[in-house]
């Protein structure tokens, strides 16, 4: 898809990696307002700080965060801020195939699939899943809560974690991409979920 400007918009790229193969999260913080070099550096301080305290917390240990990257939507050719990071999941090892994850849904009090997210965990350690194909409660309840801690701890830094719309009825929305901003986060179910692009060799 040709890039569509989103004005006041920040994506963050969470990049990781896991038997060898590069995976990543992307988020969509509104500044509400041009974004600044100042805006990425209080964004990745507050991304690196959740992850080192939170996310990888609950990660397996085969999962490696290689860095950072913020890149500003105000145009085609605006800033953007990379930082390297090392930092490793630390529940121990079996862990399950790349492609298992959990889903955490991302609501924003808005009616519709458009205002809606999604949030895929990066891994699963055996001992995250109870049964063959689900979660254990603890787990699930542990995953809501780091998600939910990081939409809190962006909107205290004075920003948006949202969700940018840029088609709908698939077309591309008439006077640009339209924002709704993550209230909640939520878990619809335990079950196991899948993401076939982190399986090795078949993502980028």
């Amino acid at each position: 898809m040709p890039f569509t400007a989103a004005p006041n918009i920040v994506m963050c790229e969470l990049l990781a990696q896991k038997d060898g193969q590069l995976i990543e999260n992307r988020i969509m913080v509104n500044v509400l307002h041009a974004p600044t070099p100042a805006d990425l550096a209080a964004l990745q301080t507050r991304l690196q700080d959740w992850i080192n305290t939170s996310y990888r917390t609950l990660l397996p240990t085969d999962v490696t965060f290689t860095g950072l990257k913020l890149t500003s939507q105000q145009s085609i050719n605006d800033i953007q801020l990379q930082t390297a990071l090392a930092l490793a999941g630390t529940v121990a090892a079996p862990s399950a195939p790349n492609e298992t994850t959990y889903c955490v849904s991302l609501r924003t009090g808005v009616s519709g699939r458009s205002a809606r997210g999604r949030f895929y965990w990066l891994g699963l350690a055996v001992a995250n899943i109870a049964t063959q194909n689900r979660v254990g409660a603890l787990f699930r309840t542990n995953v809501t809560a780091s998600v939910q801690t990081l939409i809190s701890a962006i909107a205290s830094d004075g920003y948006q974690w949202s969700i940018v719309s840029y088609i709908s009825n698939g077309v591309p929305r008439p006077g640009g991409p339209v924002y709704f901003p993550v209230l909640t986060a939520t878990t619809t179910d335990d079950i196991v979920d899948s993401q076939r692009r982190r399986r090795p060799g078949i993502g980028s």
